[in-house]
């Protein structure tokens, strides 16, 4: 099916009762925008963020919509590089631009319809993926946004997500502070240091931990976050270990190397009993925000989208997070 719609107050609703059990619905090639609330909405409730692992159900079992993290022209083919967290399972993503303007919500609508490519998720949580529409231009690149569709095969499709956020929606952030902490080198900073290392050697979360931090300014006033990925290149991996998220709950300075704040111990300068750690090794919530598992090296991701929105909310404060291994002893 392929249809326009813009009469400013259609969308498109996935709803669940007793006579609608809400699944495999599928929307396909259908512009729909110039609406005054979202193009697709499961549930008719606002947007459904995404959730690790897509573990829930609902309508369209509240499928996760694709993230777009970069949109490149290259003559005429038109790059695309895009996040999901899906079931394992192969996959429709469907990419739309809007040169009439995106969603209030920060989500995409579907204006233009420019191509769609196929893609088989292993069920492992945020997977990269690096698609090119061939002989596609975009006239409005940072307006671009996607959906996910189950695909099974020949011409059966399962359920649809929401739309995803337009590029355009999208703040990238880089760490303000960085560096990582190490047991068998208590007295010794690493703020100056290319890398960060972790490792699972020893104590409940390993000997050596990283420690980041962020500056949430850049974002406009009054967005709304829909998903938060935090995003790191691993250039060595010895074996499989797990890797989680912690929220750091004391504030810390990053440093310059050598001695001195961060370390195992302490957490700023000059090293006294008012700036340790209340528990050596840095202070943590107990809470995984996020887990990854893996022995591969190249880009790994982690959702960190409660954490930002609490940050973001002011609900938090944002003393930045923990990369440790719960694998300590191995």
């Amino acid at each position: 099916m392929r249809a326009t719609v813009s009469p400013a107050i259609v969308k498109v609703l996935v709803i669940d009762n007793a006579a609608n059990p809400g699944l495999n619905n599928a929307i396909l090639g259908n512009e729909i925008w110039d609406n005054r609330e979202m193009a697709i909405d499961l549930g008719n409730d606002g947007i459904t963020d995404n959730d690790p692992g897509d573990s829930d159900n609902g309508p369209n079992d509240e499928l996760n919509f694709p993230v777009i993290s970069n949109v490149n022209q290259n003559g005429s083919d038109l790059e695309l590089s895009f996040h999901i967290d899906a079931p394992a399972g192969q996959y429709r993503i469907e990419f739309f631009e809007n040169p009439n303007g995106i969603d209030g919500t920060g989500l995409g609508e579907g204006q233009s319809f420019l191509g769609a490519v196929s893609v088989t998720s292993g069920g492992s949580g945020f997977e990269l993926f690096n698609e090119v529409l061939t002989g596609v231009t975009a006239s409005a690149p940072a307006t671009i946004a996607a959906t996910a569709t189950e695909f099974f095969g020949g011409t059966s499709y399962g359920s649809t997500s929401e739309f995803g956020p337009a590029t355009a929606a999208q703040t990238i952030l880089s760490p303000i502070k960085d560096t990582y902490i190490h047991n068998s080198q208590q007295d010794s900073n690493y703020g100056d240091s290319a890398i960060l290392l972790i490792d699972k050697s020893g104590g409940d979360l390993g000997d050596s931990r990283a420690l980041l931090q962020f500056d949430l300014s850049s974002i406009p006033a009054g967005a709304e976050i829909t998903g938060a990925l935090l995003q790191l290149n691993a250039i060595s991996n010895s074996a499989p270990f797990t890797i989680n998220v912690y929220e750091v709950t004391e504030d810390w300075d990053e440093g310059t190397g050598g001695t001195g704040a961060a370390d195992w111990d302490y957490r700023y300068t000059p090293e006294n009993s008012a700036s340790e750690w209340s528990t050596p090794g840095g202070t943590v919530d107990s809470t995984v925000i996020a887990s990854l598992t893996s022995s591969a090296a190249g880009l790994h991701f982690w959702d960190v989208t409660t954490l930002v929105q609490d940050w973001y909310s002011g609900a938090a404060v944002n003393n930045g997070l923990m990369l440790a291994s719960p694998d300590g002893g191995g």
